[in-house]
């Protein structure tokens, strides 16, 4: 059994470093391209996958289409891999990467990036711990039903994945949440409790 995880391609709002969370965003050209290599590198590797699980947001969509070439339909479209919600944070600038550039962000948000324990979400945003919870309840239900010879996908975000990668890795220091960062359109496979970027 192996299981894949790829991140979305980039969008403009990524591009801006602008949380979009569940706005639906769509790939902008730097996106589409970097999901154009990818589907060369998986057809280099020969990979084929048994199942594929997407993000009902159109930029996770487009880059599962573009990746594997399998058409939507033959998809399974899941809403618990959906980027996280930021209520009233939606459209608001932010820095992940570097604590020099985001020292004049809202403390909440640079807490979001760099302290993600003491991250407190606004009215009606969702926290951590239920993106944890939701992509944890999904992971119980898939988990079990993969066969030792399949390949399974899921296409979802940033801050979403990385609540799938916190329950396969067994974490429970929401301080370790953002390890390892999980770029655009990067592929991931889980096999064997090991994790391996391709």
């Amino acid at each position: 059994m192996a299981l894949y995880m790829i991140r979305h391609g980039e969008t403009e709002w990524n591009e801006r470093h602008v949380l979009q969370g569940t706005a639906d965003i769509p790939l902008n050209y730097n996106g589409k391209r970097q999901a154009e290599a990818l589907a060369e590198e998986i057809r280099a590797q020969g990979l084929k996958f048994d199942r594929i699980y997407v993000s009902p947001l159109e930029r996770a969509r487009e880059t599962a289409r573009i990746t594997t070439g399998v058409p939507e339909e033959d998809m399974i479209i899941e809403p618990r891999l959906i980027e996280i919600e930021f209520g009233p944070l939606e459209g608001e600038p932010y820095e992940l990467k570097d604590p020099e550039a985001a020292a004049n962000l809202p403390e909440n948000l640079f807490n979001f990036g760099f302290y993600p324990q003491f991250y407190v979400p606004p009215e009606g945003a969702e926290s951590l711990q239920d993106v944890i919870r939701r992509t944890g309840a999904f992971l119980q239900e898939l988990l079990p039903t993969i066969r030792p010879d399949e390949n399974v996908l899921l296409v979802s975000h940033g801050c979403a994945l990385h609540g799938v990668l916190y329950n396969l890795q067994g974490k429970t220091d929401l301080q370790d949440f953002w390890k390892p960062l999980f770029g655009n359109c990067k592929l991931m496979e889980w096999k064997d409790g090991q994790l391996l970027q391709l």
